[in-house]
């Protein structure tokens, strides 16, 4: 996904454009158009030779972070920037809440894969919510139950590191956005 983002950067910086978020995410579309071609394309035949994200295609009709950058990324453009742009907070914390954040936003592949269960978004939302309404890490109610949080993270050996890839564009637009 940074790929991406960096070919643009480097479309915009040799068309001396200006670096905007609605054209950004124009030539993101423009790029991804074609992304989700070869899920048209798999051997129904050949269940073992599928990737993670072919099976989740084929069984749930998932496409995941490809679905995410073919519609130009809106869980970063359109929640997760003015979400993190909005923050008052020091930096990490800033990042923290934003990761999970995000993880709220887009069902993760990861988790999915991590649990072996299709439902289990339900479940993570469940368990992410009350963070937030203890006022995330910037309360130590907050920081308690991020501990609570990784303790089971660990435990039921989940990842949200799609969620984590989605975090580092989010970063990286607002540090090349034009304000």
């Amino acid at each position: 996904s940074l790929g991406i983002f960096l070919a643009i950067c480097g479309r915009l910086t040799i068309w001396k454009v200006p670096c905007k978020k609605s054209f950004f995410q124009k030539e993101i579309q423009k790029m991804t158009k074609n992304l989700l071609n070869d899920f048209g394309k798999i051997d129904q035949t050949k269940p073992k030779a599928w990737t993670w994200g072919e099976y989740l295609f084929v069984n749930h009709g998932l496409t995941g972070i490809r679905g995410e950058a073919k519609r130009g990324y809106p869980c970063v453009f359109d929640r997760g920037l003015p979400y993190y742009q909005a923050y008052q907070g020091s930096q990490q914390d800033k990042m923290i809440d934003t990761l999970l954040f995000l993880s709220m936003e887009e069902e993760e592949t990861n988790l999915i894969k991590r649990s072996n269960n299709r439902h289990v978004f339900e479940e993570y939302q469940l368990l992410i919510r009350p963070y937030f309404e203890l006022g995330g890490v910037k309360t130590i109610q907050g920081k308690k139950y991020l501990d609570y949080l990784n303790q089971q993270f660990k435990k039921k050996n989940w990842s949200i590191g799609g969620s984590a890839d989605l975090l580092i564009l989010t970063i990286f637009l607002d540090k090349i956005m034009d304000k």
